[in-house]
């Protein structure tokens, strides 16, 4: 079994990992990498924060990670946003067949979400 993933079993966490570092969360959102993915809070990414965002790519998986202002921010740095709208469609069209098979006690298998989900 990998490491890590061993590490992560025993301690429950990452932390203390032989051999990592520990980075904050601000340092996260500002570390050299080619894509960005934001996928818990929104207003994450903000005007304090986007000028020193390094990544090529945003990928927003939370929903609205990025302020407005954090928007011009990454135009001006010709850094492509992919915003949640597009990025979480899948996950949209999902939740809102779950939350029809709630609404009538129903349960359904995967083939048959899958069927629906092309309709769309």
């Amino acid at each position: 079994m990998n490491e890590a993933i061993k590490h992560k079993k025993n301690s429950r966490s990452l932390a203390g990992f032989p051999g990592s570092e520990s980075i904050s969360n601000d340092e996260l959102l500002i570390c050299d990498c080619d894509v960005l993915v934001p996928a818990a809070l929104s207003d994450q990414l903000h005007v304090n924060n986007a000028g020193n965002v390094q990544a090529k790519i945003v990928l927003e998986l939370a929903n609205a990670p990025t302020t407005t202002d954090a928007d011009q921010i990454f135009i001006e740095k010709s850094i492509m946003l992919i915003p949640d709208v597009l990025a979480n469609a899948g996950g949209v069209a999902g939740s809102y067949l779950e939350w029809i098979q709630n609404l009538n006690s129903d349960y359904w298998e995967e083939e048959k979400v899958l069927k629906k989900l092309k309709r769309s």
